[in-house]
């Protein structure tokens, strides 16, 4: 792991925001030039990111895309690049799930949350990590009061935990349409 200094900036709205040494206010040339480093060093053959909007609108998840596409442009690194998401049945699959089990969640979003289903291309099978996630999103704190996963019965966990989905955004190896492997075509 490689820790490149930089401090959470928080929710939007949060105080934190407005921090210079922020994540999210740090200039882009200042953070790409050491992921660009980073790049030339390990030659990832894949890397992930967030969307244009972060997942959901994070300020640090924003700066994170922003620095990775552009890193992996001036570097020429990885043979693959994607973005996560959250398809939008599997949303409206999990918000049901919820319901039938008489659990509020707490946040009902609107029709556009997530990612359209026809964009995503690749879904991995995580279940075996589910609680390593679910614990991962515990430690979280700055963000612990917005995760609705965490307020889930332990039930229910694996069904939401259990796989990961992502667009691929380029690839310089030919591929399936449809992939279950975040390295297919690289090995």
């Amino acid at each position: 792991m490689e820790l490149l200094g930089h401090r959470d900036s928080g929710m939007v709205g949060w105080a934190g925001n407005d921090d210079p040494a922020a994540f999210a206010n740090v200039p882009l040339d200042d953070a790409v030039a050491p992921l660009v480093a980073l790049m030339e060093k390990y030659r990832p053959q894949v890397v992930v990111t967030y969307d244009e909007n972060g997942g959901y609108g994070h300020p640090d998840h924003i700066q994170a895309h922003r620095i990775a596409m552009a890193a992996a442009e001036r570097g020429g690194v990885p043979d693959k690049l994607y973005y996560t998401a959250m398809p939008r049945s599997g949303i409206r699959q999990m918000l049901e799930g919820a319901r039938e089990l008489g659990i509020d969640l707490g946040f009902e979003p609107p029709d556009d949350f997530g990612t359209p289903d026809e964009l995503v291309t690749t879904t991995v099978d995580v279940s075996a990590y589910a609680e390593q996630k679910f614990k991962a999103l515990e430690a979280h704190a700055s963000q612990g009061e917005n995760i609705f996963i965490l307020k889930m019965p332990e039930d229910v966990r694996p069904l939401v935990l259990g796989s990961e989905s992502f667009v691929r955004r380029f690839s310089r190896v030919a591929v399936p349409e449809r992939e279950d492997d975040l390295f297919a075509g690289l090995r």
